[in-house]
């Protein structure tokens, strides 16, 4: 696997770090402070004192000259991304060989990512014809590598992926779903990270929320979707429980079509008028 100087200079600051613990804790340790130094400025939650707490716990346990490195080294994670679109951690992981550490793991490589992201939405403009935006659920994101190359596949397809798409990550191991929420937080990807079991899904887990999803006010645009799904099943089957048809009413689709028209521009102007884009 082929990494840029961003990544390269990152793994050069890990081993400068390992002076008390190994690698693979120190980049544990990295993954857990960075994604709650994200999360804390803009996510005032029910996990804020915890996570709080446990920030500093984790940087007790470093000196300040580490603590400088480790600050360096989410400046090469911001770098590597703005270069180009890639799975920066989940690259340096491979490369570092830390799947060992965590039973294995193994992360799909980018351009499989990409190639599947196409295959899986090629009808992308068909589905924000639905609701303004595509919905994408990844229930063992590893790094984010499939979210992010699905940002760059819409990106290539004329559709700002920072307006029109919103993602559910999620991942049993905690380390994995800290390098999502990183890596989504850093691409103003809206997205809701869950640290949890995708095989049990009646269980509470923690999550976090990414700035674009927070500042998007994305929950009432997903309940605004809900709503006007229910609401066009409920359109359908009254009008096709009428008997005689009523001259003069519009069929259900009609009546959508207009409701999804007026939302649509009236989200468009707020989107214009609120998000920023990155390109």
């Amino acid at each position: 696997m082929s990494l840029d100087q961003h990544q390269k200079e990152f793994i050069k600051l890990l081993k400068a770090n390992c002076g008390q613990y190994r690698p693979h804790q120190v980049f544990s340790d990295f993954c857990a402070m960075a994604a709650i130094g994200l999360n804390l400025p803009v996510d005032h939650g029910p996990y804020f004192e915890e996570r709080e707490k446990r920030f500093f716990s984790i940087r007790e346990r470093y000196s300040d000259n580490e603590f400088i490195r480790f600050d360096t080294m989410s400046k090469c994670i911001v770098e590597s991304l703005t270069a180009d679109f890639k799975d920066s951690l989940g690259g340096i992981f491979m490369e570092l060989e830390l799947g060992n550490h965590w039973r294995g793991q193994f992360f799909t490589p980018y351009d499989v990512a990409l190639m599947m992201a196409k295959i899986g939405y090629p009808d992308h403009k068909e589905i924000l014809d639905i609701h303004g935006f595509v919905t994408m659920n990844d229930p063992c994101s590893g790094a984010g590598a499939l979210v992010i190359a699905m940002a760059q596949h819409l990106l290539e397809s004329g559709i700002n992926y920072q307006q029109h798409l919103h993602v559910i990550a999620q991942d049993i191991d905690e380390t994995a779903a800290h390098m999502t929420y990183i890596q989504l937080s850093l691409l103003y990807i809206p997205a809701t990270v869950v640290h949890g079991n995708s095989l049990n899904p009646g269980k509470a887990y923690p999550y976090w929320q990414t700035f674009a999803h927070i500042h998007g006010e994305w929950d009432k645009r997903m309940y605004r979707a809900k709503a006007d799904d229910t609401m066009l099943a409920l359109l359908r089957a009254t009008s096709s429980a009428a008997s005689p048809p009523v001259k003069d009413i519009a069929p259900a689709e009609q009546t959508f079509e207009m409701l999804r028209k007026r939302r649509n521009q009236s989200l468009r102007k707020y989107q214009d008028d609120r998000q920023p884009g990155l390109f």
